[in-house]
């Protein structure tokens, strides 16, 4: 949801004088000055699903919501009280903007390294309202309507998003384009928009709050009708300070909130001034799929002896070993207590979308069941933006990550991006040091 107040204000030059459309001669009464005050509202309703651990369908549907405030001044800047204009008036707008469809590709390997890189292609949907020209309707002196929720075409949609981790700080940065090619049926061609930014964000060593900080470009090509001459107060550049704060109070959710403000850099005709925007934002995740049912308490590892061993006890020495999740859904956990005194320990953090920890934690359910002494406590991240690995995982170049503790609950193995055969030699090794 971002949400504004802005103003503007012009001259009445004399092409546009109110209009007598019966006479169409300039009427009597006129004002020297359009004021108008707008309440901008936009509340978007994002939607994604992985569709692989590369691969994202992403829709975005806007509503918005523009309360306008008219006033009309004379010469002297006197308020021209009972004035009604074709070009403006007090009035309450809503409705469905252009809806966004697209496809998000992640270029770098799932918790692989501190990078990620991911590309974005999609279109705009002509869904948001158009308006017929409002020039030549006000030329004819006819009642008019300049804003419009839609440019009424199909626009490509493209950009990409680059995330960087260095321990306690992460860069967020972005490049978008809404390309505009063609005319829509009322002769409109919205102007082409570029946006980019670089957005560093740090918690300061805190777990679930992120502060941000950083600069955001936009500009915005003129947009054009049907005779090819440029809109007027159409086009311009801003430069943009962001700051934000990010909150997640839990796994699965994420509150933000952020401030911009607006530097006009470059623009062609009035433009409205827009002092700050505000906007307020929640995000939900969560698995269409779960992850299959993991070993914790009296449940069982899925492989393909679980049902040989659903009659025994799941006690630390049994058949089914000593394995339990020590945190799920991204929570942390206190190191001093995931230490098993007098065992082989071994913490994995793994997430459901990676595979090689699959892979792991299977080799480590079949350690365990063989082994007595060697304990199993596993981690759950979910993302390398949750509590966990924010803590606990700060700097690390990508999952699989496994700390391997001796018996005397000393940490010999920090092994990342690893494999089950590395991990089973070094467990083995300690239980044969024992």
């Amino acid at each position: 949801m971002v949400g504004t107040l802005v103003n503007a204000s012009h001259p009445v030059g004399l092409d546009q004088l109110e209009v007598d459309p019966a006479t169409g001669l300039p009427k009597n009464e006129q004002a020297a000055e359009h004021v108008i005050h707008m309440r901008l509202l936009d509340v978007a309703l994002n939607l994604g699903v992985g569709l692989g651990p590369k691969l994202a369908l992403e829709l975005r549907v806007p509503f918005r919501v523009v309360d306008i405030d008219a006033k009309f001044l004379d010469a002297d800047g006197g308020e021209l009280a009972s004035y009604e204009s074709i070009h403006h008036r007090n009035e309450t707008l809503t409705g469905i903007g252009d809806v966004e469809l697209y496809n998000r590709l992640r270029l770098t390997r799932p918790g692989a390294g501190p990078w990620t890189v991911d590309l974005r292609a999609g279109t705009a949907l002509p869904t948001g309202n158009i308006e017929d020209n409002p020039f030549a309707l006000g030329r004819r002196g006819r009642a008019h309507q300049h804003i419009f929720f839609g440019s009424g075409t199909l626009d490509p949609i493209g950009g990409v998003d680059v995330t960087h981790r260095a321990g306690q700080l992460t860069v967020a940065s972005w490049l978008s384009v809404r390309a505009s090619l063609w005319d829509n049926p009322r002769g409109y061609r919205a102007g082409t928009r570029v946006s980019a930014g670089v957005l560093p964000q740090t918690g300061f060593g805190l777990e679930s709050v992120r502060f941000a900080l950083g600069p955001e470009v936009f500009h915005e090509q003129p947009s054009t009708w049907e005779d090819g001459a440029e809109s007027v107060n159409s086009g311009r550049t801003d430069i943009i300070a962001t700051a934000g704060l990010f909150w997640r109070p839990a796994p699965e959710l994420s509150l933000h909130a952020l401030l911009k403000r607006p530097f006009t850099v470059h623009e062609r005709g009035g433009q409205i001034d827009v002092p700050v925007v505000v906007g307020l934002g929640a995000s939900w995740g969560f698995d269409l799929a779960p992850p299959p049912t993991r070993r914790a308490g009296h449940e069982h590892c899925d492989h393909a002896h679980d049902d040989d061993h659903a009659h025994e006890a799941d006690e630390p020495g049994a058949a089914g070993g000593d394995v339990l999740d020590l945190a799920t859904g991204g929570e942390s956990f206190e190191l001093s207590e995931a230490i098993v005194a007098g065992k082989v320990t071994v913490i994995d953090f793994w997430a459901s979308w990676c595979a090689p920890c699959h892979d792991i934690d299977r080799e480590l359910a079949r350690l365990a069941a063989a082994n007595p002494q060697l304990a199993v406590r596993r981690v759950e991240i979910v993302d390398f933006d949750s509590p966990a690995a924010r803590r606990h995982l700060a700097g690390a170049s990508g999952l699989p990550v496994v700390w391997i503790f001796d018996a005397s609950g000393r940490r010999r193995h920090t092994l990342e991006t690893t494999t089950a055969t590395d991990v089973r030699a070094r467990v083995e090794a300690l239980l044969r040091a024992r």
